[in-house]
């Protein structure tokens, strides 16, 4: 929760002095912090922080989209519920990346955003 105010906060902050945005916002996020950076644009979107084209795109890297490597806690449960409930809402594209056949933590079938079946190697 803590993370995804700071985002927010950062871009309210970047959309007040670039206002002239005509690509819009990228947000690059690395394993978690693209998760991060997804609920936090949708919790801007959805309680109007930000305008809906002030991010043009999201890229992820490395990201466990479909579910956490280790699942330890019950937050983390209801935070990856949270971003599925709200797959598909954000109209931003959004690319996610892999660390390739050689990353063991989060191989490459865990990064599929939620509703695509299959990855490009």
């Amino acid at each position: 929760v803590h993370q995804t105010t700071f985002v927010v906060r950062c871009l309210k902050w970047l959309q007040s002095r670039y206002t002239s945005h005509s690509m819009g916002i990228t947000i690059v996020g690395h394993s978690m912090g693209g998760l991060v950076a997804l609920a936090a644009l949708s919790n801007a979107i959805k309680y109007l922080d930000i305008d809906r084209d002030a991010v043009g795109l999201v890229i992820t890297l490395a990201s466990p989209h479909s579910r956490a490597p280790l699942m330890t806690q019950p937050a983390m449960a209801r935070f990856y519920a949270s971003l599925q409930s709200r797959a598909g809402s954000l109209h931003v594209p959004t690319v996610s990346i892999s660390g390739g056949w050689k990353d063991l933590q989060v191989p490459s079938s865990m990064v599929l955003l939620p509703g695509q079946t299959s990855t490009v190697t």
